[in-house]
């Protein structure tokens, strides 16, 4: 019969949801949402603090209407994902398996999901990074590009 969680264990599990829904919440971007998690400590106190103390971080009108609405199916689905294979990884700042270059990027990402060893981030790396929306141009200059490494 399985065991429930431990306190331990349940408190990381609800971090970590409360993490990936924050991610997911829109006109959030990361400057703002880590003066957030600066502010009140854990992405759980973030989602607590409700409109007056958003309010109070800087948080405009769009954004606390996004804070007290936020996408908690959307960190389930990500929680699942995570959950669904032990290849699955999600590593934010502060997490070693962070890689230590992007964390020096003022706008670095406060999260990485991936499939595959983490230890792989500390090798070196190259990226090719585009537009979401690329002319048809961009994207066969992209892969081209991709194709000569």
């Amino acid at each position: 019969m399985p065991q429930p969680p431990d306190a331990a264990t349940a408190a990381t599990t609800r971090d970590l949801l409360a993490y990936l829904t924050l991610l997911r919440t829109a006109g959030v971007g990361p400057a703002r949402l880590r003066r957030l998690l600066q502010r009140f400590g854990d992405a759980v106190a973030v989602l607590a603090a409700g409109p007056s103390a958003w309010r109070d971080s800087g948080c405009s009108d769009a954004q606390i209407a996004a804070l007290a609405s936020p996408d908690h199916a959307g960190g389930e689905a990500d929680l699942r994902w995570l959950d669904a294979s032990d290849h699955h990884h999600h590593v934010r700042p502060g997490d070693a398996r962070y890689p230590a270059r992007l964390a020096e990027i003022a706008s670095a990402p406060l999260g990485l999901f991936l499939i595959g060893d983490p230890a792989c981030l500390a090798e070196p790396q190259l990226a090719i990074v585009g537009a979401r929306a690329a002319s048809v141009q961009g994207r066969e200059n992209a892969a081209h590009f991709a194709g000569a490494l």
